[in-house]
């Protein structure tokens, strides 16, 4: 038998509850969680998923997506992201509806690239990263979207280097303030 002490709230006020119940009845609890969580985000795993490309970037192998035709638009995800948080959330599909060319990618550490250790692999390496990426790609001049994490990294890429700015007002999310 395994105990549960689960804390409820009633008018304010703690309430400790405490169930024994038999470790199958638990897992059996934890897969029909697992299955309707499943369920629920089926349609997000339906979704034709873009095809992954890998850049070779200051020795670390770097995923990233290159979907659509038109302006090209760099979406940043945030600090524990990835790609499949934006073809997830529908804005890799929004956009390329919308006739922009969609660059995503795994910054270091993230999704499907490499993660290297140690503080001085990140921050000012990561907008390297990007350029290499646009350099890659052929794209001189792009629209940028971050969001969080992302943010920085965009906000630290346009100060460094104008040149890639199309000269559009580009969205940046800091995650505080921003519900």
């Amino acid at each position: 038998m395994t105990r549960i002490a689960l804390n409820n709230f009633v008018n304010g006020a703690p309430l400790r509850q405490v169930y024994w119940q038999h470790p199958m009845k638990i897992a059996r609890s934890g897969l029909r969680a697992w299955f309707i969580w499943l369920l629920v985000n089926a349609p997000a795993f339906a979704q034709d998923a873009p095809a992954d490309h890998f850049l070779e970037s200051d020795g670390l192998r770097l995923r990233y997506t290159d979907e659509g035709v038109g302006e090209p638009v760099v979406i940043l995800h945030g600090l524990t992201s990835s790609v499949e948080d934006w073809i997830r959330n529908g804005t890799v599909s929004t956009l390329t509806d919308a006739g922009f060319r969609v660059i995503a990618y795994d910054t270091r550490g993230h999704g499907r690239s490499d993660k290297p250790h140690g503080t001085e692999k990140y921050g000012a390496p990561e907008i390297e990263d990007l350029v290499r990426l646009l350099d890659h790609l052929g794209i001189a001049r792009t629209h940028l979207i971050g969001y969080s994490r992302g943010s920085a990294v965009a906000s630290g890429f346009w100060a460094l280097h104008p040149e890639f700015r199309t000269g559009l007002l580009d969205f940046l999310a800091r995650h505080a303030g921003n519900r």
